[in-house]
C-alpha cells in the first residue's frame, strides 16, 4: 500500500496487488485459527481445549468486532457526517477493541478485522464517512515498519537457512500457481499474472503478529517458528518493496510524477 502511494500507482495489478493482500492477511488468520486444534493436540492437551479455545478466538473476536461496529454506526449516526467528529470515534473504538482484546485474550488483529469488514459491509444508511489520515497515515506506516524491523532478527538463517529459502520459495510459488491458473478467469490481462506475482513478493507485518501470538500460546514450537518465518520476514522486508515497485513499473501502472511539484 506504502509503495504504491508513494508511486502513484493505479491499474489492475495495483488494484489486484492490494485486494488479494487484505484477502491473504484475513484467510491467514482463520487459517490459523483452524490450526490450533493440532498445536493443541500436540502439546498433549485435552480435546475439549483443543475444540474449544480456537471457537472461543473466532468466535470472540467476531463478536467483539460486530459490537464496535454497532457502536461506531450508532455514534457516527448522532454525530452526522463530520470528519473530524468520526476520526476521534473510530481512534476511541479501534482502542476500546485493542484493550478488551487484550483484556480477554482474543486476538487483536482479527477482531478489528472483523470491525473493519462488518463496518463495510453493514453500513446501510452510508452513515460512515472515507476517512482520510494524510501525513497521519503515513507516519503510522512508518512506525509499523520500524516496528517490525526492530522484531525481526536473523539468528534462524544460521541453522535453518535451507527451511528458510525452502518456505520463501513455496510462498512464492504457492500464490504464482495459483494466479497462473486462475487469473484468465478473474479478467487479469495477458501478462499481468507474472507481474502481480512479483507485486506480491513482500510480507506482510501481520505475519510477525501471527508468529508472536502463536509463541505466547505455545512457547517451545513457537520458537521453532519464529526462526524461520522472522528469517524469511526479515529478508522479505528487504527485497520485497524492490520487487513490488519493479512490478509496478514494468505494469506501467506507476506515476511519481503526477506527485511531484
Amino acid at each position: 500500500m506504502l509503495i504504491a502511494h508513494e508511486l502513484r500507482a493505479s491499474g489492475q495489478i495495483t488494484e489486484r496487488a492490494i485486494l488479494f493482500t487484505a484477502v491473504n492477511c484475513a484467510f491467514a488468520f482463520v487459517a490459523l485459527t483452524l490450526v490450533l486444534p493440532f498445536l493443541h493436540l500436540e502439546q498433549e492437551a485435552d480435546l475439549r481445549t483443543a475444540l474449544l479455545h480456537p471457537i472461543y478466538l473466532l468466535g470472540g473476536a467476531l463478536l467483539l468486532g460486530f459490537i464496535a461496529c454497532q457502536l461506531m454506526l450508532a455514534f457516527a449516526g448522532w454525530l452526522g457526517k463530520r470528519e473530524d467528529r468520526q476520526f476521534i470515534l473510530l481512534i476511541a473504538l479501534v482502542v476500546l477493541v485493542v484493550g478488551l482484546a487484550r483484556a480477554t485474550g482474543l486476538t487483536v488483529v482479527v477482531a478489528l478485522l472483523a470491525f473493519g469488514v462488518f463496518a463495510r459491509n453493514l453500513d446501510y444508511d452510508h452513515v460512515l464517512l472515507p476517512l482520510r489520515f494524510g501525513y497521519a497515515g503515513q507516519l503510522l506506516f512508518v512506525l509499523l515498519f520500524v516496528l517490525t524491523g526492530a522484531s525481526l532478527e536473523f539468528y534462524g538463517l544460521q541453522t535453518a537457512w535451507a527451511v528458510v529459502a525452502c518456505y520463501v520459495l513455496v510462498r512464492f510459488l504457492g500464490k504464482a500457481l495459483a494466479i497462473l491458473v486462475f487469473g484468465r478467469l478473474s479478467g487479469l490481462r495477458a501478462g499481468g499474472a507474472g507481474l502481480l506475482s512479483v507485486a506480491l513478493v513482500p510480507m506482510s507485518g501481520v505475519a510477525v503478529i501471527m508468529v508472536h501470538d502463536t509463541e505466547a500460546l505455545f512457547p517451545g514450537f513457537g520458537a521453532e517458528l519464529a526462526a524461520v518465518v522472522l528469517s524469511a520476514a526479515a529478508l522479505l522486508e528487504l527485497i520485497g518493496p524492490l520487487a513490488t515497485q519493479l512490478a509496478l513499473r514494468h505494469a506501467g501502472e506507476a506515476h511519481p510524477e503526477e506527485g511531484a511539484g
